[in-house]
């Protein structure tokens, strides 16, 4: 009888009758136990244990499992995911059956604080993995004892799974860590983590230049996706030595990893001002943000001509980041320029210019060009125009009334009177009339350019005329009103 018929309600049943290690064991490896749980979601127990609980009552006590044999371990728990084997005294041997025992389950692997276990051992065993996601290889001290560890050209050797996604190894000396880059440049990890990297005692250097021509025409590549973070001092000479000419963290903040950055505090105020300028011209409001909540202190060092370029283009999300950032002076919006106030107006930037409004910049505001306020009334930028004159600009008045009559057509028409009308513009009397007039040069011109075009006789065409522009009067009429 196939299980995936049999009601959930029976299962639930079953259960109750199996022994207390099996029920273990159902547990933790089987799908169709997993499979139980959208149907327990579904069912309201009220003053009374769920069923599910009820069966798995035996095993609430069992705190832990043990297994004196490996391979009985592995043979008990066939269709493990996820294996955390920390600190468990693993051998070369006991990474290989494991591997291949769970060639197609295995997602993710953390055999760190593992001190027996070598870097070939592992590089070779999970090779042929095909799920494998995660590998967290931290503390595993003897990847570091290999005397060919410099001569080894371990990137024609071994690979990582095409499957592995993160990787993790810390507290290793920085060379172990380094002769993997051959690896990671080949493989597509979205992320690699190294963090308290050891300096060994006799290292000077000079030593990280030999490491770095080991893999120079990959530094670039390998800087894209992984990041070193150190909490000693070390960290600098580190990130000189294995990029010289390119420092990692600078990147990590041009491409916008921001996660990293909570990673590496201690290293934050080394980030160069290029970088963090690059990074807010790209976009990058997170970074942005990340930088200011881990109190980055040289953003009061930013150029004016920045500020100018973030309201100009409208990088409203960086502006919030800017605006909450204790270390920037308001001077700095009171300087902002004139040309990039107008250029951001003209574009219709309406959350831009919500903030202009909210830091108070009533004196810049109000010297835009009346000529700016009638091509962004034509271009039907409702929302700028609104800002603006909410703003209490003080030309208002200077707004020509034929403009907002040619805007009658457009979508905003309604919005731009009642916003003109709120703020007591004193040319609106004058509207009906105006966008009668208009309008009528409009019909006017359409007809001529139609009758051109036509072959009708000229009663025809007469009468014709007539009846549109009739029409027309009336539908003006009930607009107006």
């Amino acid at each position: 009888m196939d299980l995936d018929v049999i009601p959930p309600e029976c299962i639930m049943h079953i259960l109750k009758f199996v022994e207390q290690k099996d029920l273990f064991r159902v547990s933790l490896s089987s799908r169709l136990f997993s499979g139980l749980w959208p149907h327990v979601n579904r069912i309201l127990s009220v003053n009374e244990q769920n069923p599910i609980d009820k069966a798995m009552g035996k095993t609430k006590n069992i705190l832990a499992f043990k297994r004196k044999n490996f391979a009985d371990f592995i043979e008990y728990f066939p269709n493990i995911q996820h294996a955390a084997l920390v600190g468990c005294k693993l051998r070369d041997n006991n990474i290989s059956l494991l591997t291949k025992a769970y060639k197609r389950t295995l997602i993710h692997l953390n055999i760190s604080e593992n001190p027996l276990i070598t870097i070939d051992g592992t590089l070779s065993s999970i090779a042929a993995m095909e799920n494998l996601e995660h590998l967290n290889v931290s503390d595993c001290s003897k990847w570091q004892d290999s005397s060919k560890i410099l001569t080894e050209d371990l990137g024609s050797t071994y690979h990582f799974p095409k499957s592995l996604k993160q990787f993790v190894i810390s507290n290793l000396k920085f060379i172990t860590f380094f002769v993997v880059c051959d690896i990671l440049v080949k493989s597509s990890l979205d992320y690699v983590l190294a963090t308290h990297l050891l300096k060994p005692d006799n290292w000077s250097f000079p030593d990280f230049q030999v490491m770095v021509s080991l893999s120079m025409s990959n530094a670039v590549q390998y800087a894209n996706h992984a990041y070193i973070t150190n909490s000693s001092s070390f960290a600098e000479i580190a990130l000189a030595g294995l990029c010289p000419d390119l420092k990692t963290v600078d990147e990590c903040v041009r491409r916008g990893h921001y996660s990293i950055l909570a990673l590496m505090p201690s290293l934050i105020n080394n980030i160069s001002l290029p970088a963090v300028i690059d990074c807010i011209m790209d976009n990058h409001p997170i970074v942005v943000s990340a930088l200011r909540i881990l109190q980055y202190k040289n953003f009061d060092k930013l150029p004016q001509h920045v500020f100018d370029a973030v309201v100009e283009r409208g990088l409203d999300n960086v502006m919030v980041e800017l605006r909450k950032c204790r270390f920037i002076d308001r001077s700095v919006w009171e300087n902002l320029s004139i040309e990039s106030i107008r250029k951001c107006f003209l574009s219709g930037k309406k959350n831009m210019m919500e903030h202009l409004v909210d830091l108070n910049l009533i004196e810049k505001l109000n010297q835009i060009p009346v000529d700016d306020v009638h091509q962004v009334m034509l271009n039907n930028y409702v929302n700028a125009f609104r800002h603006l004159i909410n703003a209490g600009y003080s030309q208002i008045n200077d707004i020509d009334v034929n403009v907002l009559a040619k805007t009658s057509n457009v979508e905003g028409y309604s919005q731009y009177v009642s916003i003109l009308s709120n703020a007591k513009y004193e040319k609106l009397g004058q509207l009906r009339s105006v966008t009668t007039h208009v309008e009528e040069e409009d019909d006017d011109k359409q007809d001529l350019d139609e009758n051109s075009s036509s072959h009708s006789s000229d009663n025809e065409v007469e009468k014709s005329s007539k009846n549109k522009k009739k029409k027309k009067k009336q539908k003006r009429s009930r607009k107006l009103k």
